[in-house]
């Protein structure tokens, strides 16, 4: 590979974070206590990025929780995580842990017109799919659920959330973007 390609490779694999203590001081674990709550995680895809993990099918299909994508480098696998996406699953007739896990990539990896539509998430999973992991969280009370999911959001700002539940902190994320 030339220069000019590994260059454009490098900076097509580009990520913005903001990494803002002040926010953190503000998360409001009174909450949710993590320590007392099991993070499992898990391989999302496969080694080549083309189809789920094994692993995938232990999420479970009858409770609701919080999931958290990250991009790991295996080499040095607690050093180089990098959290992208938190996002939240209600334990219902319709939604559960493992089915909304399961449709970021049945949908926005297999159906390239969906790019459209979340732009991020097909980046994330076309982008960085053998590297992409996931830790959940186990919750029952889907009042909880919901407002963790914010909390964390307002407070971690990761870069593939497309919204910050939070309005002051999404007006000045905006009034900043270039």
């Amino acid at each position: 590979m030339n220069a000019f390609d590994l260059g454009q490779n490098i900076h097509n694999h580009k990520l913005p974070f903001r990494l803002y203590p002040a926010l953190w001081d503000e998360f409001n674990s009174a909450n949710f206590n993590f320590l007392d709550n099991e993070i499992i995680q898990i391989k999302y895809l496969n080694n080549d990025g083309s189809n789920f993990n094994v692993d995938v099918d232990n999420i479970p299909n009858d409770k609701g929780g919080i999931y958290f994508f990250y991009i790991k480098f295996d080499k040095i696998s607690e050093i180089a995580n990098y959290l992208v996406y938190i996002g939240r699953a209600q334990s219902t007739i319709h939604q559960n842990l493992n089915k909304r896990c399961k449709e970021y990539f049945n949908g926005y990896k297999n159906d390239p017109a969906l790019k459209k539509m979340r732009p991020k998430i097909y980046r994330m999973l076309h982008t960085w799919g053998k590297n992409l992991y996931l830790k959940f969280i186990i919750i029952n009370n889907n009042d909880k659920i919901k407002e963790l999911e914010e909390d964390l959001i307002n407070t971690i700002l990761p870069p593939f959330n497309d919204q910050i539940p939070k309005k002051e902190i999404s007006d000045a994320i905006k009034a900043f973007n270039n």
